[in-house]
């Protein structure tokens, strides 16, 4: 059962309830707002102080108890060595991992997500059974961390080192995106442009990243199918940005409406990544 600590999955939910149920758009910041005042807290300021000043043993002995469950043997860390993978890391999306131990327990932590703790399992592999998630640190001829391979529900993406100003900078480009509603540029026309190659069965190549290309090969004959039986593709309505970053859409067929998720890597200006689900 969730609690104020999941203030913004709560808000996040409510957003998209009322998008769902009642075609309103609420902006990230009135959703936090709401949600805080649901708890009896003044405003969205006075509970996030309360979620870091209670984010301490309750989640580490729950965080313990799930280490116990995915691990038969205990894990032995020396400082220096768990204190090496710490740090901020970057997808080609420009989604920001921080990495940080507490009391020699390593966590993960994306933006617009919950921490994760991550279990050693060798010198420089890490698992969470439990979000079935995979994490193998990479590291220069001196064995400096420079970057980590993530393997998640069969997917690998490849997160870079990056400085603490950078993930700063990086974060506060999305804040400033969420609050003022901003979609990424060139990123409806990127979402228009796929939806022509569904209609079409194909796959433009250039336009989408390597590992987006595979997974569209893979379902492309069930997003065909399924976009034809919907109808013409009327308009595209930008709803808002995402905690983690992807620009969300509405797409209106004329018999039924999707909510796509996109985002484009800065580098290339290909998708990078791309979900849909149906809002009707």
């Amino acid at each position: 059962m969730r609690n104020y600590r999941d203030a913004k999955l709560l808000a996040q939910s409510l957003r998209h309830a009322l998008l769902d149920k009642k075609n309103v758009y609420l902006g990230h910041s009135e959703s936090l707002e709401i949600v805080s005042k649901m708890f009896g807290v003044r405003d969205w300021n006075t509970l996030a102080a309360k979620i870091t000043e209670k984010n301490t043993k309750s989640d580490l002995k729950e965080a313990a108890s799930e280490r116990d469950k995915a691990d038969n043997h205990e894990c032995c860390f020396h400082a220096e060595g768990v204190h090496r993978f710490e740090g901020f890391y970057k997808e080609k999306s420009h989604s920001v991992m921080k990495i940080y131990v507490v009391k020699n327990k390593i966590f993960g932590q994306m933006t617009g997500q919950i921490p994760v703790e991550i279990f050693q399992k060798d010198e420089f592999s890490f698992e969470a059974m439990r979000y079935g998630i995979r994490v193998r640190f990479c590291c220069d001829k001196n064995k400096v961390i420079n970057g980590f391979i993530l393997e998640q529900n069969g997917k690998r993406s490849f997160w870079q080192s990056i400085t603490q100003k950078e993930a700063l900078t990086i974060e506060s480009a999305l804040k400033k995106r969420i609050e003022e509603n901003l979609a990424t540029p060139g990123s409806e026309k990127a979402l228009h442009d796929l939806i022509l190659c569904i209609y079409s069965n194909k796959i433009d190549f250039n336009a989408v990243e390597e590992n987006l290309a595979r997974a569209l090969k893979e379902q492309l004959s069930y997003l065909n199918d399924m976009l034809k039986k919907s109808g013409k593709l009327l308009n595209i309505r930008f709803i808002g940005a995402h905690d983690e970053g992807q620009d969300i859409f509405h797409a209106e067929h004329r018999r039924r409406i999707f909510r796509w998720h996109i985002s484009l890597a800065p580098d290339s200006g290909k998708i990078s990544f791309a979900m849909v689900d149906t809002v009707n």
